[in-house]
Formats: structure tokens, sequence, C-alpha cells
């Protein structure tokens, strides 16, 4: 049990590292190629939800009106995924690769907000919006990933190909629990 857990911990943390190169080098690439198109289309949908309040109180109380899934997890943002690609099992030819990613925040109603109180907590809204940019992120890493692994796949071993591209899903789906769970959400 104890080799276990430790092999646990160290492939934990070797994932952490992973997750932690993977986030600066996506901020580093998104800074530098902030215009860089992809192979495949991409699109960003915006859920908000209005927060609002003359006093950080106020505002915290309108967070109760958040959409239920978010009151019921916990949260005030979330970044959704949703791929979706189509090739041949043989031969790796992509007939339909795509992504969309839907982001629910919350966002402030000015004409019901002082000023002052949104400065106060504008902070953290700045951190929640990161936060949710890095799941993004990550899910834009692993679908390029995916998709050059179909592109290197047509010119011979297709088989390995999809077999990365099952292996990059499940990478997909853990870095972002990894990446809530060390950040703690946030």
């Amino acid at each position: 049990r104890c080799q276990l857990l430790n092999w646990a911990l160290y492939v934990s943390r070797k994932m952490m590292k992973k997750i932690v190169l993977s986030i600066c080098c996506l901020m580093a690439f998104s800074q530098a190629n902030a215009d860089v198109k992809l192979d495949f289309p991409f699109q960003k949908k915006f859920e908000v939800y209005e927060i609002s309040g003359n006093s950080v109180e106020e505002i915290e109380r309108s967070f109760n009106a958040r959409p239920e899934f978010l009151v019921n997890e916990g949260f005030d943002g979330y970044t959704a995924w949703k791929y979706d690609f189509h090739t041949n099992d043989d031969s790796c030819e992509i007939h339909e690769f795509e992504l969309e990613v839907t982001y629910t925040l919350p966002k402030f109603e000015m004409s019901k907000t002082s000023d002052e109180s949104a400065e106060e907590f504008r902070p953290y809204l700045e951190k929640l919006y990161r936060h949710e940019q890095i799941h993004c992120a990550l899910a834009v890493k692993s679908m390029h990933e995916m998709y050059l692994a179909f592109k290197r796949g047509r010119h011979g071993g297709c088989s390995s190909a999809n077999d990365r591209v099952i292996e990059l899903e499940g990478d997909l789906v853990e870095s972002n629990a990894l990446f809530d769970v060390y950040t703690s959400h946030g």
C-alpha cells in the first residue's frame, strides 16, 4: 500500500509538473501568438449571469442567482468544452474536427453596482476569469495535440495515432481535474 501511495503521489506530482509547464507554455504562447489560427474550427461562447450590489456583502449575495448547476457544485464560474471529430480509423483522414468552449461567468450589472464595490470585487473576478481561461487553454492544447496525432497518422501508423488520441482524451479530463485540485478551483 505504501509503495502504491508513493507511486500515486509521484505520478500526481509528475502530472502537476506537466500541467504547470503546460500552463506556462500556453500563457507565453498565447501572449506571443494571440492571433495564431488553429487547423480546426474553434468556437468560444459566453453564458453570463449578472451580479450587482452597493457593498461587497450585496455582491456576494447576488451570486446566489447564478445558474443552478453552479450553485450545486459551489462554483462561481465554469468552462465546458465539447468536441467532435470524425476520422477514418484505417487512414486517419479527418472528415470533421471541431471544438466548442462555453464559459459560464458572472458579470457586473454596473447600473445596479457602486463603482467602489465593483472595484473591490474586481480582483476576484479577474482571477476567476483567468482560471477559466486556463481551463480553455488546456482543452485547446489537448485538442491541438489530438489533431496533430491524426495528421501524423495519415502518413502511416494510424492505429498508433488512434491510441494516442484516446490517451490525450484521458489527459484532457485529468489535467483539468488536477488543475482544479491544485488551485482549489481558483
